[in-house]
């Protein structure tokens, strides 16, 4: 049974008992989430209060905004409309997807890089629950799907690739993405469990491989030697 939210939810103090809770699971996507208790929307409509079409119509007019405004800065043009939303996605543009991973490391370096004052939380989404694999020839235009549905994105970035993405996209973005499994991380141990995914190879040069990632990367790792924790300022 899918839920809206876990029965019991638990805690992870660091990476062996993060994994350790993971043990067993079978073809899932995680995200993680800085702050606790954070609906799964995609941020299209996380401050939309009308029905369903007029948030369509929205979309679609930032859409053809986009690729009219988007067009002399590409080196490699997308092929179709959801490698288009995929981009805007990338480059912050609000839409109807939400980020997923396949590497828990993954998943749990986006839930503990910001809000240290906050709990925050990895969502566990399993593949052979309710979301169906989006078949890009039958189901061209994002705006027109009738379910939920999860997809592999072309890396026409690095960062999609470094960070094993994948990506559902919502047929309603009002109602939140329904969820598996959540573990709670505690946001007192946000920045032990940042220097054990460090260690580990986890971290902004790597998720982000280019000159943005080793910035943030250098700025981390001169705050380990300030103490302070400062925001990350790459997460969406």
């Amino acid at each position: 049974m899918v839920l809206t939210r876990p029965i019991r939810e638990k805690y992870a103090q660091n990476v062996i008992e993060f994994l350790t809770q993971l043990k067993g699971s079978r073809s899932f996507l995680l995200r993680g989430q800085p702050k606790h208790n954070e609906l799964l929307l995609p941020s299209v409509a996380r401050e939309w209060t009308k029905s369903l079409n007029p948030l369509i119509s929205v979309e679609r007019t930032m859409m053809h905004n986009w690729k009219r405004l988007a067009l002399p800065f590409l080196d490699i043009h997308p092929k179709n409309q959801w490698e288009w939303l995929v981009l805007a996605q990338h480059h912050g543009m609000p839409t109807r997807l939400l980020d997923w991973t396949r590497n828990p490391l993954v998943a749990l370096y986006f839930a503990c890089a910001n809000d240290e004052e906050c709990d925050g939380e990895v969502f566990i989404i399993s593949l052979n629950s309710h979301l169906r694999e989006l078949d890009f020839a039958r189901q061209a235009d994002p705006f027109k799907i009738k379910t939920s549905v999860y997809f592999t994105p072309p890396h026409i970035t690095p960062r999609l690739a470094a960070q094993a993405s994948y990506f559902t996209a919502s047929a309603d973005p009002r109602k939140p993405l329904r969820y598996s499994k959540k573990i709670a991380i505690p946001g007192n141990r946000k920045t032990h469990l940042l220097n054990e995914l460090d260690e580990l190879g986890i971290h902004p040069a790597t998720l982000f491989p280019d000159l943005t990632g080793v910035a943030r990367y250098t700025a981390y790792q001169t705050r380990q030697m300030k103490g302070p924790f400062l925001r990350d300022p790459g997460l969406i």
